[in-house]
Parts: C-alpha cells; sequence; structure tokens
C-alpha cells in the first residue's frame, strides 16, 4: 500500500524519494509498538531522534513518539476524529510538514 500512495499522487509519482518501506514484518514488531520504530531506526542508520514519522493512526504516532521520533499526525478525510490535547503535530498533507 505504501508504494502505491506515493506512487500515485496528484504531484506524480514521489518514489523516486523515498529510499525504504516498512511493515510490521519487516519492523518484527506491530506498528503501535515503539520497538518497531526503534528497528525502522536501527535499519536506517540513524537515531530515531533524527527520524520524522507520518501517519495517520494514534496509536502509531504514540509509538513512534515513544520510541523517540518526532512524529506528525495526518488528518485525513474519513478518518476518526482525534481526541483532543493528543501531544502531537497535525498537517492535512505532506506539503504541511
Amino acid at each position: 500500500a505504501q508504494r502505491l500512495i506515493f506512487k500515485y499522487t496528484q504531484q506524480g509519482d514521489l518514489t523516486c524519494f523515498l529510499s525504504a518501506y516498512f511493515d510490521p514484518k519487516s519492523a518484527q514488531a506491530s506498528k503501535q509498538e515503539a520497538k518497531a520504530y526503534a528497528e525502522i531506526a536501527l535499519s536506517l542508520g540513524i537515531e530515531a531522534t533524527e527520524g520524522l514519522f507520518c501517519t495517520d493512526v494514534l496509536g502509531e504516532a504514540q509509538a513512534a513518539g515513544k520510541a523517540g521520533w518526532k512524529t506528525v499526525l495526518l488528518k485525513r478525510p474519513g478518518n476518526a476524529p482525534l481526541p483532543p490535547q493528543h501531544g502531537f503535530r497535525e498537517a492535512t498533507s505532506l506539503l504541511d510538514v
């Protein structure tokens, strides 16, 4: 799904700007566990504090934040409303990030 999202955007194919894709299998943990984001940082050769994680799922943002990542919650049409004061920066587009 990640490849398709970035391949078919209103701005065209953005996959050339991405170097890797991750899923729970590659991270060996659930996307709502901090361990997944620690493993992703390790595989990228960065400190988690150097990474930016964008998601539209609050539980994923909480897990990435717990692992040390900078995190942005993406507000997308059709998603459930976010609870007030969740503590994360919000954006409606990756252009806002």
